[in-house]
């Protein structure tokens, strides 16, 4: 635990925020994937899970969208004000490698581009695949227009890019580039992880790794509120995760179909 700066609380798109926080420490120990917890206040028992968005020198970014009570309250924040910060926490994605034939996609829906936006500043290579329900959920190119990364944005009600969903843009774009090697990078909802497994037995090659959330409660692993299940065995998305190869989970599993997001 440690008590951390805000140094900025900056709105970017109706109910969407980022907060800057000061923190050489968690700055220079954070890896794509990881999260932090956060205490908001007394009035929130429990701490809120975040994925670090962005790391520079000596300050991290969270990104979020109002849900509920905790991330209001978190919103309502100013600059300079402290925060109980618990990180980073968690299992990254494995995306050390050669790219030099392989083509990185980042498929992120909502405020699941947020550990996306931080992995692919990493890789600097490939395609970014951003989701929303329409255009008034569109705020991607606010925060983030990397050189060398081509961004796509998809909307279900087809009011601002590609209509449909971002894995029915995966599906097209995996089509069409057959002769190309990908690995896949994920965050977003659940539907989206029962769809990319379908895709995969279409494609058992590409190597898939996703990035889930949860209800946590202590973000530790010693509660036990964040199991799932997988073909290894229980899995605690805090601890083991939250970053899993894809294969490994079991889609259908009692624990993975009772998810529940903050």
């Amino acid at each position: 635990m440690s008590l951390v700066q805000i140094r900025e609380v900056i709105p970017i798109h109706k109910k969407y925020f980022l907060i800057k926080f000061f923190s050489p420490k968690i700055a220079k120990r954070s890896s794509p994937g990881q999260f932090i917890h956060i205490y908001i206040n007394n009035s929130t028992s429990l701490r809120r899970p975040f994925s670090i968005c962005n790391v520079e020198k000596s300050c991290i970014y969270i990104l979020f969208k109002i849900v509920g009570k905790g991330t209001y309250l978190l919103s309502s924040k100013s600059a300079l004000e402290y925060i109980d910060v618990l990180g980073p926490l968690g299992r990254g994605f494995d995306y050390k490698r050669d790219y030099a034939n392989l083509e990185p996609i980042f498929l992120g829906g909502g405020v699941g581009v947020a550990p996306l936006i931080f992995l692919s500043q990493k890789i600097k290579k490939g395609i970014f695949i951003a989701g929303s329900r329409t255009k008034k959920d569109v705020f991607i190119k606010k925060i983030f227009n990397p050189r060398g990364i081509k961004i796509f944005i998809t909307t279900e009600d087809g009011s601002k890019g590609f209509k449909g969903k971002a894995t029915d843009f995966l599906k097209i774009y995996l089509k069409n580039n057959k002769n190309k090697k990908f690995i896949i990078f994920a965050c977003g909802p659940w539907g989206m992880y029962e769809e990319l497994s379908r895709i995969s037995r279409i494609y058992p090659q590409i190597e898939i790794q996703v990035s889930l959330e949860r209800f946590m409660g202590c973000g530790i692993g010693a509660c036990c509120a964040c199991s799932i299940d997988t073909y290894e065995g229980v899995k605690k998305v805090c601890k083991d995760g939250p970053v899993f190869n894809l294969k490994v989970l079991k889609i259908g599993g009692r624990l993975c179909r009772n998810h529940s997001f903050l």
